[in-house]
């Protein structure tokens, strides 16, 4: 459980396009958790800071003033005023409890382990090199929001999402520009009865370490889509690709093994690589960096004003003013799909995949009975 199988990644991206590196050997830790009755209540509002009392908080004014150098560190070493992880800031007045370091409701503590400090040569290697605690063995995740939001506890799945980013991180390859202002949030990890504490900012989908930023992998980013921006498009895809996930897991999928023509999956008259020209001509509206493992580079995720969002190899068209030459998009019913384009090639509850060729290439979100994303994808 130490290793990705690459051959597992690559046959999901060729085969599943809606999956698409969602399961990795880190699901081998979600059943080992699932056996044992791990809980995985979100939102219990437990806020976990430690209770400032005189002695630590001078404690902490010594450690962060006479022992960090000077310049940005990666907010594990932070007061509970800070709301800029990366930036110095000045310590608590001592003996002041302020909310976010308020003790747990039963009483108990959690402390966060100190991180290294900001280095100011770029970093190389991966990050599961330097990670204090170990991936496998975490006991659970947590989302830390300093504006005084609830702390988020993540699922097993979700947690697998994460875990996945910061084993592939590659700090060459996920380099990116440090911001002069960082809105974060914090992922809490706990590994043998301590509290790891990393930064991670959700409008640019980068972690903080060492005082150095790196693109977070897609996952990641449409996970925190979902968590904290739900009314995004984003978000609604990051809901499919879960209940995907869990649709795959029960192997609820039909398969029809026949191939249509590519004139009824054409969207607007176009297969995936006319697309990839027309892109071009498209009005960005919000574009977030993310690495991607398989490449091993970092990539952009873009959201454009006409209603199409390109990512990892695939167009997503969110709105009905896009149909396939046999008529079907967003809106159309299941039995719209039948009579527009006939049995899919893959179904579940969840998705409805046509094929020409060798390969799945027009996909349908199915929801409430009807399409709501309709979706292109390039084969491996």
């Amino acid at each position: 459980m130490n290793e990705f199988d690459a051959d597992w990644e690559r046959l999901l991206k060729t085969t599943e396009p809606a999956g698409q590196r969602t399961f990795t050997p880190r699901h081998m830790l979600q059943i080992e958790r699932e056996a044992k009755g791990m809980n995985e209540k979100r939102n219990r509002g437990s806020k976990r800071r430690v209770a400032a009392v005189l002695a630590s908080a001078l404690a902490l004014i010594v450690l962060v003033m006479g022992v960090l150098p000077a310049g940005p560190y990666t907010g594990w070493l932070r007061d509970a005023e800070s709301r800029t992880a990366g930036q110095p800031n000045e310590a608590s007045t001592p003996g002041e409890v302020t909310p976010d370091e308020q003790p747990t409701p039963d009483g108990r503590e959690e402390a966060i382990e100190p991180q290294p400090p900001a280095e100011t040569e770029p970093l190389t290697g991966l990050l599961r090199e330097q990670l204090p605690f170990v991936i496998d063995r975490q006991e659970g995740i947590s989302i830390h929001r300093p504006d005084g939001g609830e702390d988020i506890d993540l699922s097993v799945m979700e947690q697998s999402y994460l875990m996945q980013s910061l084993y592939g991180l590659d700090f060459e390859k996920a380099r990116a520009p440090m911001a002069n202002n960082r809105e974060d949030v914090y992922f809490r990890i706990r590994d043998g009865g301590k509290t790891f504490e990393i930064p991670y900012e959700v409008a640019t989908n980068t972690i903080l370490w060492k005082g150095q930023s790196f693109y977070a992998n897609e996952n990641t980013l449409l996970l925190m889509h979902r968590l904290f921006k739900p009314e995004s498009k984003l978000a609604e895809i990051a809901a499919f690709r879960d209940e995907q996930q869990l649709a795959m897991e029960r192997k609820e999928d039909t398969v029809n093994e026949g191939s249509y023509d590519a004139e009824l999956l054409e969207v607007d008259g176009k297969l995936f690589p006319d697309w990839e020209r027309e892109e071009a001509k498209l009005t960005p509206k919000e574009e977030i960096g993310y690495f991607d493992e398989m490449f091993g580079e970092a990539r952009k995720v873009v959201v454009y004003e006409e209603g199409v969002i390109a990512m990892s190899l695939s167009y997503f068209f969110v709105d009905d003013r896009y149909r396939t030459s046999s008529g079907a998009g967003v809106g159309s019913t299941e039995a719209e799909l039948l009579e527009k384009i006939g049995e899919p090639n893959s179904k579940s509850s969840v998705a409805w995949s046509y094929r020409w060729g060798d390969y799945l290439r027009v996909h349908f979100y199915m929801k409430d009975g009807k399409a709501a994303l309709m979706y292109l994808t390039q084969p491996m």
